[in-house]
């Protein structure tokens, strides 16, 4: 006997249930400021490390606390993860210097093992997302986050990396 699936269409709310305009307003403007508060803090506090420690107010670098940071490598790893917020939050000026920062500064050729699923998600998303926005806003702007982007040259396999 077989499986059947069936999929629900949620019912449309009638504008008497939906969330009226104002209180939509005030929590995009509310999301807008903390995360304004967030980047701004990890920009003045953290930056270059990779994070932000709250507690302390300054930054997480690679290995102060043995296995747990596999994940970081000491390439600014919130700025690069920021990239695509930093567009939908219409923060151009943070993103054309963020962008030139980590063109000039933010490199790749570290002996580190690393966990494969945060570089996926935080620093290949973030320098591809970067890299297609940049695009679109920056006329000057000449691809070197999709340079950045070639962490692993797929052509000589995952255990080896060209000089």
């Amino acid at each position: 006997m077989g499986f059947s699936c069936f999929f629900v269409l949620p019912l449309v709310a009638s504008s008497s249930d939906a969330v009226p305009r104002h209180e939509r307003a005030a929590s995009a403007q509310k999301v807008q400021h903390m995360y304004k508060h967030a980047f701004d803090s990890y920009m003045s506090h953290a930056f270059p490390a990779d994070e932000l420690r709250p507690l302390s107010c300054d930054g997480r670098l690679r290995r102060e606390r043995g296995d747990l940071d596999a994940m970081l490598g000491n390439y600014s790893m919130t700025l690069i993860d920021a990239l695509d917020s930093l567009v939908i939050f219409r923060r151009k000026t943070a993103f054309k210097v963020a962008v030139s920062y980590i063109e000039d500064n933010v490199y790749f050729d570290k002996d580190l093992e690393v966990s494969t699923f945060e570089v996926n998600i935080r620093i290949l998303g973030g320098l591809l997302s970067g890299h297609m926005h940049a695009q679109k806003i920056l006329p000057k702007y000449t691809g070197g986050l999709l340079d950045k982007a070639g962490l692993v040259k797929l052509q000589c396999g995952l255990g080896t990396q060209p000089a």
